[in-house]
C-alpha cells in the first residue's frame, strides 16, 4: 500500500509489522497507533504464538504488543483490521522499544489512508 491507494469501506486489511534487529531484543514493547478509520478484527487481548511469541493488547487507539524475546534477524508480526469509515486519515506511528533499555528504540513513518464508502445500488 502507498499514499495513493484507495480503500473501500468494509475491506479487510492485513497489517504486517516487520522487525529487523542486528542483535537479540529482550522485553520489547511495540506500539502501533491505528488510524481512526480502521477497526481490529480480533478485539480480545491475548497471547499470540508464532515466530515472535507476544501478548497482544487491543486498545482504542491501536495495538500494543509485548514480547519477552525477539531473536536477531528479520521477523514479521501481523494482525487484521477492517476499514470502518470513509474519509482521509493518518495511520499512527509504530514504535518499538526495549522496556529496560530505552536507548534501544525505533520508529516508523506515518502513512496517509483514503477510504471511500460502499455505494448501494438497490
Amino acid at each position: 500500500m502507498d499514499d495513493k491507494s484507495v480503500l473501500k469501506q468494509g475491506e479487510k486489511l492485513n497489517i504486517s509489522l516487520v522487525i529487523e534487529a542486528d542483535h537479540e531484543l529482550r522485553y520489547v514493547l511495540i506500539n502501533d497507533g491505528r488510524a481512526s478509520a480502521l477497526e481490529p478484527i480480533e478485539t480480545s487481548s491475548e497471547y499470540v504464538f508464532g515466530a515472535v511469541p507476544h501478548y497482544r493488547s487491543v486498545r482504542d487507539d491501536g495495538i500494543r504488543l509485548f514480547a519477552d524475546y525477539i531473536p536477531a534477524g528479520r521477523h514479521t508480526v501481523s494482525y487484521e483490521v477492517r476499514v470502518a469509515f470513509e474519509g482521509e486519515f493518518c495511520n499512527g506511528m509504530v514504535s518499538i522499544q526495549c522496556m529496560y533499555r530505552p536507548d534501544i528504540s525505533a520508529y516508523s513513518e506515518i502513512m496517509r489512508l483514503k477510504a471511500v464508502g460502499v455505494v448501494n445500488t438497490h
